[in-house]
Protein backbone atom coordinates (compact mmCIF):
# COMPACT_ATOMS: atom_id res chain seq x y z
CA UNK A 1 0.00 0.00 0.00
CA UNK A 2 1.39 3.42 -1.03
CA UNK A 3 0.52 6.12 1.50
CA UNK A 4 2.73 9.03 0.44
CA UNK A 5 4.01 10.34 -2.90
CA UNK A 6 6.01 13.46 -3.68
CA UNK A 7 7.21 15.74 -6.48
CA UNK A 8 10.08 18.17 -6.12
CA UNK A 9 10.26 21.21 -8.40
CA UNK A 10 13.43 23.26 -8.69
CA UNK A 11 14.58 26.32 -10.64
CA UNK A 12 18.19 27.14 -11.48
CA UNK A 13 19.56 30.39 -12.91
CA UNK A 14 22.11 29.55 -15.61
CA UNK A 15 24.92 32.13 -15.74
CA UNK A 16 27.45 30.44 -18.06
CA UNK A 17 27.07 28.28 -21.15
CA UNK A 18 29.61 25.82 -19.70
CA UNK A 19 26.92 24.64 -17.29
CA UNK A 20 26.07 21.14 -18.53
CA UNK A 21 22.36 21.70 -17.85
CA UNK A 22 22.31 24.64 -20.27
CA UNK A 23 22.69 22.44 -23.37
CA UNK A 24 20.04 20.03 -22.09
CA UNK A 25 17.53 22.83 -21.51
CA UNK A 26 18.41 24.48 -24.83
CA UNK A 27 17.59 21.21 -26.58
CA UNK A 28 14.07 21.35 -25.11
CA UNK A 29 13.73 24.94 -26.34
CA UNK A 30 14.91 24.03 -29.86
CA UNK A 31 12.62 21.02 -30.16
CA UNK A 32 9.47 22.62 -28.76
CA UNK A 33 9.59 26.14 -30.26
CA UNK A 34 8.15 26.85 -33.70
CA UNK A 35 10.58 28.33 -36.31
CA UNK A 36 8.85 31.71 -36.57
CA UNK A 37 9.11 32.19 -32.79
CA UNK A 38 12.63 30.84 -32.31
CA UNK A 39 15.72 32.89 -31.45
CA UNK A 40 19.02 31.59 -32.83
CA UNK A 41 20.61 29.38 -30.17
CA UNK A 42 24.09 30.77 -30.94
CA UNK A 43 22.80 34.20 -29.98
CA UNK A 44 21.39 32.83 -26.73
CA UNK A 45 24.75 31.27 -25.92
CA UNK A 46 26.52 34.56 -26.66
CA UNK A 47 24.31 36.58 -24.33
CA UNK A 48 24.64 34.11 -21.46
CA UNK A 49 28.40 34.49 -21.60
CA UNK A 50 28.32 38.23 -22.32
CA UNK A 51 25.42 39.41 -20.18
CA UNK A 52 27.47 42.37 -18.94
CA UNK A 53 27.85 43.73 -22.48
CA UNK A 54 24.44 45.40 -22.34
CA UNK A 55 23.63 48.27 -20.03
CA UNK A 56 19.99 48.28 -21.10
CA UNK A 57 18.86 44.77 -20.19
CA UNK A 58 19.99 41.81 -18.10
CA UNK A 59 19.61 38.56 -19.98
CA UNK A 60 18.54 35.60 -17.85
CA UNK A 61 18.01 31.91 -18.49
CA UNK A 62 16.46 29.43 -16.08
CA UNK A 63 16.16 25.65 -16.03
CA UNK A 64 13.17 23.90 -14.47
CA UNK A 65 13.60 20.50 -12.82
CA UNK A 66 11.05 17.95 -11.66
CA UNK A 67 12.56 15.34 -9.33
CA UNK A 68 16.02 16.32 -10.68
CA UNK A 69 14.96 15.79 -14.31
CA UNK A 70 15.25 18.81 -16.63
CA UNK A 71 11.79 19.46 -18.02
CA UNK A 72 11.63 23.18 -18.84
CA UNK A 73 13.37 26.27 -20.16
CA UNK A 74 12.63 29.90 -19.26
CA UNK A 75 14.26 32.84 -21.04
CA UNK A 76 13.73 36.35 -19.72
CA UNK A 77 15.26 39.82 -19.61
CA UNK A 78 15.21 42.22 -16.69
CA UNK A 79 15.02 45.97 -17.29
CA UNK A 80 16.26 47.48 -14.06
CA UNK A 81 15.74 51.11 -15.08
CA UNK A 82 12.18 50.48 -16.28
CA UNK A 83 11.42 47.98 -13.50
CA UNK A 84 9.92 45.20 -15.56
CA UNK A 85 10.73 41.61 -16.45
CA UNK A 86 10.07 40.41 -20.00
CA UNK A 87 9.45 36.67 -20.27
CA UNK A 88 10.54 35.63 -23.76
CA UNK A 89 10.01 31.88 -23.60
CA UNK A 90 8.55 29.45 -21.10
CA UNK A 91 8.92 26.07 -22.74
CA UNK A 92 8.35 22.55 -21.43
CA UNK A 93 8.90 19.20 -23.05
CA UNK A 94 6.12 16.65 -23.41
CA UNK A 95 4.38 15.44 -21.30
CA UNK A 96 5.04 18.40 -19.00
CA UNK A 97 3.18 21.12 -20.91
CA UNK A 98 0.40 21.11 -18.33
CA UNK A 99 -1.04 23.23 -15.51
CA UNK A 100 0.57 21.10 -12.81
CA UNK A 101 4.03 22.08 -14.09
CA UNK A 102 3.47 25.64 -15.34
CA UNK A 103 2.13 27.15 -12.12
CA UNK A 104 4.89 25.87 -9.77
CA UNK A 105 7.51 26.94 -12.34
CA UNK A 106 6.18 30.50 -12.60
CA UNK A 107 5.89 30.67 -8.82
CA UNK A 108 9.54 29.62 -8.44
CA UNK A 109 10.61 32.28 -10.95
CA UNK A 110 8.79 34.99 -9.01
CA UNK A 111 10.25 33.76 -5.71
CA UNK A 112 13.74 33.79 -7.23
CA UNK A 113 13.17 37.41 -8.26
CA UNK A 114 12.25 38.29 -4.67
CA UNK A 115 15.28 36.50 -3.22
CA UNK A 116 17.58 38.43 -5.59
CA UNK A 117 15.87 41.77 -4.83
CA UNK A 118 14.95 42.46 -8.44
CA UNK A 119 12.73 45.52 -8.35
CA UNK A 120 9.86 44.55 -10.66
CA UNK A 121 6.70 46.58 -11.15
CA UNK A 122 5.47 44.61 -14.15
CA UNK A 123 5.86 41.12 -15.55
CA UNK A 124 5.42 41.26 -19.32
CA UNK A 125 5.31 38.76 -22.15
CA UNK A 126 4.66 38.83 -25.90
CA UNK A 127 2.28 36.22 -27.31
CA UNK A 128 1.62 35.62 -30.98
CA UNK A 129 -1.78 36.76 -32.20
CA UNK A 130 -1.73 35.75 -35.86
CA UNK A 131 -5.02 36.40 -37.66
CA UNK A 132 -6.45 38.01 -34.52
CA UNK A 133 -5.67 34.97 -32.41
CA UNK A 134 -7.23 32.41 -34.74
CA UNK A 135 -3.85 30.90 -35.66
CA UNK A 136 -1.53 30.29 -32.72
CA UNK A 137 1.56 28.10 -32.37
CA UNK A 138 1.41 25.56 -29.53
CA UNK A 139 3.64 27.55 -27.17
CA UNK A 140 1.65 30.76 -27.63
CA UNK A 141 -1.61 28.91 -27.06
CA UNK A 142 -0.26 27.19 -23.96
CA UNK A 143 1.11 30.42 -22.49
CA UNK A 144 -1.96 32.52 -23.32
CA UNK A 145 -4.31 30.17 -21.50
CA UNK A 146 -2.29 29.71 -18.35
CA UNK A 147 -1.08 33.27 -17.73
CA UNK A 148 -4.73 34.34 -17.72
CA UNK A 149 -5.13 32.35 -14.50
CA UNK A 150 -2.15 34.28 -13.09
CA UNK A 151 -3.79 37.71 -13.53
CA UNK A 152 -1.88 38.65 -16.67
CA UNK A 153 -3.99 41.05 -18.71
CA UNK A 154 -3.93 41.80 -22.43
CA UNK A 155 -2.81 45.36 -23.26
CA UNK A 156 -5.47 46.68 -25.60
CA UNK A 157 -3.22 47.87 -28.43
CA UNK A 158 -2.11 46.59 -31.82
CA UNK A 159 1.37 45.21 -31.18
CA UNK A 160 3.89 43.60 -33.52
CA UNK A 161 6.78 41.28 -32.80
CA UNK A 162 9.91 42.42 -34.69
CA UNK A 163 11.99 40.20 -36.95
CA UNK A 164 14.13 37.74 -35.00
CA UNK A 165 17.28 38.59 -36.93
CA UNK A 166 17.97 39.91 -40.40
CA UNK A 167 16.79 36.84 -42.33
CA UNK A 168 13.93 35.28 -40.32
CA UNK A 169 11.18 36.94 -42.33
CA UNK A 170 8.41 34.75 -40.89
CA UNK A 171 9.07 36.00 -37.37
CA UNK A 172 7.60 39.51 -37.62
CA UNK A 173 3.95 38.99 -36.81
CA UNK A 174 0.87 40.22 -35.04
CA UNK A 175 1.21 39.78 -31.32
CA UNK A 176 -0.20 40.91 -28.00
CA UNK A 177 1.48 42.25 -24.90
CA UNK A 178 0.36 40.77 -21.60
CA UNK A 179 1.16 42.46 -18.30
CA UNK A 180 0.91 41.54 -14.64
CA UNK A 181 1.46 43.66 -11.53
CA UNK A 182 1.11 42.87 -7.84
CA UNK A 183 -2.57 43.76 -8.08
CA UNK A 184 -4.86 43.18 -11.03
CA UNK A 185 -4.42 46.31 -13.14
CA UNK A 186 -7.29 47.44 -15.35
CA UNK A 187 -5.56 50.27 -17.19
CA UNK A 188 -2.19 51.90 -17.87
CA UNK A 189 -1.41 55.39 -19.07
CA UNK A 190 -0.58 55.87 -22.74
CA UNK A 191 2.90 57.11 -21.82
CA UNK A 192 3.62 53.99 -19.75
CA UNK A 193 2.54 51.65 -22.53
CA UNK A 194 4.47 53.47 -25.27
CA UNK A 195 7.55 53.57 -23.03
CA UNK A 196 7.30 49.80 -22.50
CA UNK A 197 7.03 49.19 -26.25
CA UNK A 198 9.98 51.52 -27.00
CA UNK A 199 12.07 49.77 -24.36
CA UNK A 200 11.30 46.33 -25.79
CA UNK A 201 12.02 47.42 -29.36
CA UNK A 202 15.16 49.51 -28.89
CA UNK A 203 16.66 48.60 -25.51
CA UNK A 204 16.14 44.90 -26.13
CA UNK A 205 15.67 43.79 -29.74
CA UNK A 206 18.02 46.38 -31.23
CA UNK A 207 20.64 45.84 -28.50
CA UNK A 208 20.33 42.08 -28.84
CA UNK A 209 21.24 42.04 -32.53
CA UNK A 210 24.09 44.56 -32.41
CA UNK A 211 26.79 41.86 -32.05
CA UNK A 212 25.40 39.84 -34.96
CA UNK A 213 24.65 42.43 -37.67
CA UNK A 214 26.87 44.61 -39.81
CA UNK A 215 26.30 48.35 -40.03
CA UNK A 216 23.92 48.17 -42.99
CA UNK A 217 21.88 45.38 -41.43
CA UNK A 218 21.62 47.32 -38.18
CA UNK A 219 20.47 50.41 -40.02
CA UNK A 220 17.78 48.42 -41.83
CA UNK A 221 16.74 46.77 -38.59
CA UNK A 222 16.35 50.13 -36.87
CA UNK A 223 14.13 51.31 -39.73
CA UNK A 224 12.06 48.15 -39.23
CA UNK A 225 11.67 48.92 -35.51
CA UNK A 226 10.86 52.58 -36.23
CA UNK A 227 8.10 51.43 -38.58
CA UNK A 228 6.63 49.04 -35.99
CA UNK A 229 6.68 51.69 -33.27
CA UNK A 230 4.96 54.18 -35.57
CA UNK A 231 2.23 51.59 -36.26
CA UNK A 232 1.72 51.05 -32.53
CA UNK A 233 1.55 54.80 -31.84
CA UNK A 234 -0.92 55.36 -34.68
CA UNK A 235 -3.08 52.54 -33.37
CA UNK A 236 -3.10 54.04 -29.89
CA UNK A 237 -3.87 57.53 -31.16
CA UNK A 238 -5.27 59.72 -28.40
CA UNK A 239 -6.49 56.81 -26.29
CA UNK A 240 -5.47 57.45 -22.70
CA UNK A 241 -5.51 55.48 -20.46
CA UNK A 242 -5.20 52.15 -22.23
CA UNK A 243 -7.41 49.31 -21.05
CA UNK A 244 -5.94 46.04 -19.78
CA UNK A 245 -8.32 43.20 -20.62
CA UNK A 246 -8.57 40.31 -18.17
CA UNK A 247 -10.41 37.14 -19.15
CA UNK A 248 -12.46 35.92 -16.16
CA UNK A 249 -11.29 32.48 -15.06
CA UNK A 250 -14.72 30.98 -15.68
CA UNK A 251 -14.64 32.20 -19.30
CA UNK A 252 -11.19 30.85 -20.23
CA UNK A 253 -12.58 27.36 -20.78
CA UNK A 254 -15.13 28.70 -23.27
CA UNK A 255 -12.65 30.53 -25.51
CA UNK A 256 -12.76 29.24 -29.14
CA UNK A 257 -9.04 28.43 -29.14
CA UNK A 258 -9.13 26.69 -25.74
CA UNK A 259 -6.96 23.59 -25.53
CA UNK A 260 -6.96 21.46 -22.40
CA UNK A 261 -3.74 21.62 -20.39
CA UNK A 262 -5.01 19.42 -17.58
CA UNK A 263 -2.94 16.45 -16.53
CA UNK A 264 -0.78 14.96 -13.81
CA UNK A 265 2.92 14.28 -13.46
CA UNK A 266 4.49 11.02 -12.26
CA UNK A 267 5.19 11.05 -8.52
CA UNK A 268 7.69 9.00 -6.59
CA UNK A 269 7.32 7.11 -3.34
CA UNK A 270 8.90 8.72 -0.30
CA UNK A 271 11.61 6.53 1.17
CA UNK A 272 12.22 6.32 4.88
CA UNK A 273 14.88 8.76 6.06
CA UNK A 274 16.74 5.71 7.40
CA UNK A 275 16.87 3.96 3.99
CA UNK A 276 20.29 5.13 2.78
CA UNK A 277 22.04 5.11 6.21
CA UNK A 278 20.81 1.54 6.68
CA UNK A 279 22.08 0.62 3.22
CA UNK A 280 25.53 2.03 4.05
CA UNK A 281 25.99 0.31 7.41
CA UNK A 282 24.21 -2.96 6.58
CA UNK A 283 27.35 -4.67 5.17
CA UNK A 284 29.03 -4.21 8.59
CA UNK A 285 26.19 -4.46 11.07
CA UNK A 286 24.51 -7.41 9.32
CA UNK A 287 27.47 -9.84 9.49
CA UNK A 288 28.22 -8.93 13.11
CA UNK A 289 24.61 -9.53 14.14
CA UNK A 290 24.54 -12.78 12.18
CA UNK A 291 27.76 -14.08 13.79
CA UNK A 292 26.58 -13.19 17.29
CA UNK A 293 23.36 -15.10 16.69
CA UNK A 294 25.27 -17.97 15.04
CA UNK A 295 27.70 -18.36 17.95
CA UNK A 296 24.85 -18.14 20.44
CA UNK A 297 23.10 -21.06 18.73
CA UNK A 298 26.33 -23.11 18.57
CA UNK A 299 27.03 -22.50 22.26
CA UNK A 300 23.68 -24.04 23.14
CA UNK A 301 24.90 -27.27 21.58
CA UNK A 302 28.46 -26.95 22.99
CA UNK A 303 29.89 -26.63 19.49
CA UNK A 304 33.07 -24.61 19.06
CA UNK A 305 34.62 -23.35 15.81
CA UNK A 306 38.16 -22.06 15.28
CA UNK A 307 38.92 -18.34 15.01
CA UNK A 308 40.18 -18.70 11.44
CA UNK A 309 36.91 -20.23 10.37
CA UNK A 310 35.00 -17.42 12.06
CA UNK A 311 37.10 -14.87 10.16
CA UNK A 312 36.44 -16.61 6.86
CA UNK A 313 32.71 -16.74 7.52
CA UNK A 314 32.73 -13.09 8.61
CA UNK A 315 34.53 -12.03 5.42
CA UNK A 316 32.12 -13.99 3.25
CA UNK A 317 29.16 -12.42 5.02
CA UNK A 318 30.51 -8.88 4.56
CA UNK A 319 31.05 -9.58 0.86
CA UNK A 320 27.51 -10.94 0.49
CA UNK A 321 25.86 -8.08 2.38
CA UNK A 322 27.90 -5.51 0.43
CA UNK A 323 26.88 -7.06 -2.90
CA UNK A 324 23.21 -6.94 -1.93
CA UNK A 325 23.56 -3.32 -0.76
CA UNK A 326 25.18 -2.30 -4.07
CA UNK A 327 22.40 -3.97 -6.06
CA UNK A 328 19.70 -2.25 -3.99
CA UNK A 329 21.51 1.11 -4.28
CA UNK A 330 21.90 0.76 -8.07
CA UNK A 331 18.25 -0.16 -8.57
CA UNK A 332 17.18 2.72 -6.35
CA UNK A 333 19.24 5.25 -8.34
CA UNK A 334 18.07 3.93 -11.72
CA UNK A 335 14.42 4.23 -10.69
CA UNK A 336 15.03 7.77 -9.46
CA UNK A 337 16.59 8.78 -12.77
Amino acid sequence: MVLTLENKYKIKWIVKSEDEDFSKALKIYSQETSPEMKTNTNEITYWIDNADNSKNFSFMLFVIYLDEEIIGYIQASYFKKNKFMLIDYMTFKDPFRINAVFFPSLSLLKELAKKNDWDINYWITEIGNQEDGKVLDKESLFLKQLISFENFGEVNIDYYQPYLGSDNFESSLQAKLYVKANDQIKKLSKDTVINIVKTIYFSYYFEWYKPFMNQQELQNYKLHLDSLLLSVEKGVGNTDPIVINHIPSKDILTQPEFHSTAGSVPAKKIRSKFFYPTLIFAPFIGPVAFLILFQFVLSKFDIMIEGGAVGAVFGALISSFASVAVIVWTNSKSKKE
